[in-house]
């Protein structure tokens, strides 16, 4: 059963429609909130004992990656500090 906010039990049911060539569901204002999730978030499925739960997907950072990319954008400034 989903849970709101105020973690009272609620009961819904929405039908699966067809949206090109994917299946689709709503999800209803409450569970968006109770999620915190907004148009264009991301949400992770995970599917365990005929279950499936429903949770925001919060995007990782590679520190590593992350500071390659910063270096490489920033690699003319960072040069020019080292410099003077």
């Amino acid at each position: 059963m989903p849970m709101t906010n105020n973690s009272k039990p609620t009961k819904a049911s929405y039908k699966v429609r067809r949206s090109g060539s994917s299946n689709i569901i709503t999800l209803p204002l409450n569970v968006q909130e109770s999620l915190n999730i907004e148009p264009g978030d991301a949400v992770r499925y995970i599917i365990k004992d005929n279950r499936v739960e429903i949770i925001k997907d919060v995007p990782t950072v590679d520190a590593e990656d992350a500071t390659s990319e910063t270096i490489e954008q920033y690699s003319e400034l960072l040069t020019k500090l080292v410099d003077h």
